[in-house]
């Protein structure tokens, strides 16, 4: 399903778009002088059609913008152990875990 919109004032020449396979590729604008534009659309503007998956993603990447960065809970719980002495740090574990990471950045390194 698409969703249309209709832009006012845009200038002929050429966009780009990425369409639902995230590649980039140039279509050329013209002024649109049919008479299927939708209702309430002045003919002379041009329209472009956003896919439901664009409209979608859109509204998620609005979302994530608005998320916190940081775990404020996961905050608090750290400080509150540092504040204690609560806090146990596993080295050995830590240390493994830092290698599993170096080693997935690795790979991903060499797929590239």
């Amino acid at each position: 399903m698409k969703i249309e919109t209709t832009i006012s004032n845009l200038q002929s020449g050429q966009i780009n778009s990425s369409g639902d396979n995230g590649k980039v590729a140039n279509k050329s604008v013209s002024q649109s002088t049919t008479s299927a534009a939708p209702a309430g659309a002045a003919s002379g503007q041009d329209r472009i059609s956003l896919t439901e998956s664009a409209t979608r993603l859109q509204t998620l990447t609005d979302q994530v913008k608005l998320m916190p960065v940081v775990d404020l809970q996961e905050v608090e719980d750290v400080q509150r152990a540092l504040a204690t002495g609560g806090l146990h740090i596993a080295a050995q574990q830590a240390a493994d875990n830092l290698l599993d990471q170096e080693k997935a950045f690795a790979l991903i390194e060499m797929q590239e």
